[in-house]
């Protein structure tokens, strides 16, 4: 089984709030499920972004429910990929 979500989503850093867009993948493996994506926003500085690099950030999602994910900077692209840890919030 596979969820997506695409949409907004707020990313929680050091308890600072950032609205982003998010494209966003649960899958089964069986018995595990997984979840990642990619997040990006218009007008963010690079300095936002140097500073949640490889960090772990909270992703709430509009419906209020939220997940731990790790999140890397993609320099080239301008988004930063997302890594899930535990229940998908979607």
């Amino acid at each position: 089984m596979n969820d997506i979500y695409e949409g907004p989503v707020t990313l929680v850093i050091s308890g600072e709030a950032t609205e982003v867009m998010a494209a966003l993948q649960a899958v089964d493996h069986g018995a595990s499920r997984t979840w990642s994506g990619v997040v990006h926003a218009d007008g963010l500085q690079a300095s936002f972004w140097a500073a949640v690099q490889s960090s772990s950030v909270t992703i709430r999602m509009p419906d209020g429910s939220q997940g731990t994910a790790r999140i890397d900077m993609d320099a080239e692209s301008g988004s930063a990929t997302v890594t899930g840890h535990g229940p998908a919030p979607f």
